[in-house]
């Protein structure tokens, strides 16, 4: 059997693809997958300007 492992945010909340976030400077992120053997998630943004993917430690974002 296989245990699926899981993500929480700065304040403890469980990641889900799809969340709104927010980083440590400021910036809003869309959570676009989860990696949670190597503790990452990454994120697309949500500033068409901008146009990129980020990865991130969980702690470092926060649910929006």
């Amino acid at each position: 059997m296989t245990q699926l492992s899981s993500l929480t945010d700065s304040k403890g909340n469980l990641l889900a693809v799809s969340d709104k976030v927010r980083d440590e400077e400021g910036f809003t992120w869309w959570v676009l997958s989860m990696f949670p053997e190597i503790n990452s998630v990454v994120g697309i943004t949500t500033n068409e300007d901008r146009g990129d993917r980020k990865a991130f430690r969980p702690e470092e974002l926060t649910i929006i």
